[in-house]
């Protein structure tokens, strides 16, 4: 027999920056902050919580021409 999931009522934000550190041709090395705040409804009582998160990332662009837009910018 499956147990049964239970949702709970609540409210959650995200708010994330990111900042590309690194560029060339086609690759990007980025990092990204995330913070999270949450609060939820639970039957012995409400829960808060944050969390933040920093998360390194690399891009890889694959484009056959440039973009105008971006062109224009230079």
């Amino acid at each position: 027999m499956p147990l049964e999931t239970k949702y709970y009522p609540g409210l959650g934000v995200v708010a994330a920056v990111g900042y590309e550190i690194c560029q060339r041709k086609s690759l990007a090395i980025d990092l990204k902050t995330k913070i999270i705040y949450r609060n939820v409804a639970m039957q012995e009582g409400k829960t808060n919580g944050v969390a933040m998160a920093v998360l390194p990332g690399v891009s890889l662009l694959i484009s056959p021409a440039p973009i105008p837009v971006l062109a224009a910018l230079r």
